[in-house]
């Protein structure tokens, strides 16, 4: 049997293909579990509240959050914690967690960045251009964008400016937010080839690209603790400058 034969198999009778593996090896007794999943029912309703709400997730739309980007980018980060949490504990059957968690990470800080960025632009001068967040996926260049505003409310131009324990958390950010954007746009994360350039974005001349799950929960922690403060800090400072005006 070839292989377009089998693919066909697959496709029309994969419990054809389980008679066809046990005749492969006949002197052994193997037994599959083959169980496949109920199919669902159309009237399946994707959008509305679950009975368990603890496992519903939610969109609100009703002004009881005061910031979706806020909510958004929780959601994401809770996600990359837990998924982190479950390839520790080897609860994963497959080696291809690390994109997906890698990927949701990624976007996690594209979100937070951007959430900075709308809080923060009423505090730089009109001669900076306003970022279109619409279209920006660039985590480095959005990060740029936040340090100009960060300057303006902190009162720093360079890094000599600083004490050198904050000196080292910006060097440490820059480091890892260029760590993560391995293309600027995680693109890396969400596909395998790179359709621009008709190659892998990862693997280059190497056959196996490594995505240490374990030191990335090193830098999500720490990172997104440091990210999180300096929204919320951003936030409170427009909320004072909102009361004043």
């Amino acid at each position: 049997m070839n292989r377009e034969e089998i693919l066909k198999l697959c496709a029309s009778n994969p419990e054809a293909i389980i008679d066809y593996i046990e005749s492969l090896e006949p002197k052994f007794d193997i037994d599959f579990d083959f169980d496949p999943p109920k199919r669902p029912d159309c009237s399946l309703d994707l959008y509305e509240p679950a009975r368990d709400q603890e496992i519903c997730g939610y969109v609100y739309n009703d002004r009881r959050i005061a910031d979706p980007w806020e909510a958004y980018a929780d959601g994401y980060l809770a996600a990359v914690k837990k998924l982190i949490e479950i390839a520790k504990r080897n609860e994963f059957t497959e080696d291809t967690f690390g994109y997906p968690i890698f990927y949701l990470f990624y976007h996690y800080l594209e979100l937070r960045l951007k959430r900075i960025i709308r809080c923060g632009e009423f505090f730089i001068t009109p001669t900076h251009q306003k970022q279109d967040l619409s279209t920006s996926h660039n985590i480095v260049s959005l990060w740029e964008k936040c340090k100009i505003i960060l300057k303006e409310i902190e009162g720093w131009k360079e890094y000599a400016d600083l004490s050198e324990d904050t000196k080292k958390d910006y060097e440490t950010i820059d480091h890892f937010i260029k760590e993560v954007a391995r293309d600027t746009t995680s693109q890396a994360f969400r596909y395998p080839d790179n359709f621009k350039k008709q190659k892998p974005f990862l693997v280059d001349d190497k056959e196996q690209q490594f995505l240490n799950v374990t030191n990335l929960s090193y830098v999500v922690d720490w990172l997104s603790y440091r990210l999180d403060g300096i929204s919320m800090a951003v936030a409170v400072q427009l909320s004072f400058y909102g009361d004043y005006y």
